[in-house]
């Protein structure tokens, strides 16, 4: 959830070096470490965790950023309470998912099945698991040759899959949930191009009539122009029960949670309030509520039925509640995990 109202995403790597430029300064910005080196970085996280960080007034007075072998670790140490997200980030990684649509990896995701199988949750288009013909339900034995019980066991599922960089080459033990075949995949990780909705439908509902269904994967930047096109469609069908499968979101930018809900309600709700900014004391001054707003594709939805799991997380969270005082919204899957 890209915002600093409860959490620092602190961004570090393509950062270092850069001298300080004479650009707009907004209330949020913070100079980037000066050096690449462990204590320079260490530095930015006190210096991003004292300013913005929404229990700040929780931090030691005294930390001594020397004691700590990486950014990651001294993170990990400052995190309060309930806190279960703050981390740190690679910058260029975090820019290329976020505003180009990208990330590097093999194009699955998984979630624990009956028995505590980890089975294929979801496959991304145009992506190494689709070229090697895996599928949703599929289900991984091993990695790399380590079975899924002694991952389990070490807590080792990252580091059997190697580095996250193009061309690292990872062996995948499949059992096919349609065969019950088992084979080894050899996957190659590559750079992939997000679909954040690879299904949007216009389905037959009650009475004959239409429904809107549409998965809703990622809230990356180019998901608006996905979004846009989805409503798109369900508005010249007439739609105005709408179902949004999320089971599998772990969120993303706000910006993309308020175009989806402007979209699925703004045709009646122009000008209520969609969700508030809450900062810490710091920037107190910054607090705001941010208005829905009726776009050219907007519905007026009064019925919203919201697929979810323990995957559903952060902006996806920020949706539902937006439309929750709105619309007759039904939840339909497990609890949320409380981003």
């Amino acid at each position: 959830l890209h915002t600093m109202t409860a959490l620092a995403t602190l961004a570090l790597g393509v950062c270092c070096g850069l001298s300080a430029c004479e650009a707009f300064r907004d209330p949020f910005h913070v100079d980037p470490p000066a050096e690449c080196d462990v204590e320079s970085q260490n530095q930015f996280v006190v210096d991003v965790m004292g300013q913005f960080y929404l229990w700040n007034g929780e931090l030691p007075d005294d930390i001594d950023i020397a004691a700590y072998e990486s950014p990651e670790s001294l993170v990990g140490a400052l995190r309060q309470g309930v806190d279960r997200w703050t981390r740190v980030r690679d910058k260029a990684t975090s820019d290329a998912l976020f505003m180009e649509g990208k990330f590097i990896g093999l194009g699955y995701k998984t979630l624990r099945g009956p028995d505590n199988e980890v089975r294929l949750s979801f496959v991304s288009d145009n992506s190494p698991a689709s070229d090697a013909g895996l599928l949703r339900g599929d289900k991984i034995v091993a990695v790399n040759g380590i079975t899924a019980e002694e991952l389990d066991e070490t807590n080792g599922w990252n580091a059997a899959y190697g580095e996250n960089e193009p061309g690292v080459a990872t062996t995948i033990t499949i059992e096919h949930l349609a065969t019950g075949d088992i084979e080894d995949v050899t996957l190659t990780k590559a750079w992939i191009d997000i679909v954040s909705i690879p299904v949007a439908e216009v389905l037959d509902g009650p009475g004959g009539q239409p429904v809107g269904y549409y998965i809703m994967d990622k809230f990356v930047e180019t998901t608006k122009d996905e979004l846009e096109s989805a409503y798109a469609s369900f508005k010249a069908a007439g739609v105005n029960t709408v179902i949004i499968d999320m089971r599998y979101n772990g969120g993303g930018l706000i910006s993309v949670a308020e175009r989806q809900v402007n979209l699925t309600i703004g045709a009646d709700h122009h000008g209520d309030v969609a969700y508030s900014f809450q900062y810490n004391d710091n920037f107190s001054n910054e607090n705001k509520s941010t208005k829905i707003k009726e776009l050219s594709n907007s519905l007026g939805s009064d019925r919203i039925v919201v697929l979810t799991s323990s995957r559903t997380l952060s902006a996806s969270e920020l949706v539902i509640n937006a439309l929750l005082p709105y619309a007759d919204v039904t939840l339909v899957g497990s609890d949320t995990g409380g981003k």
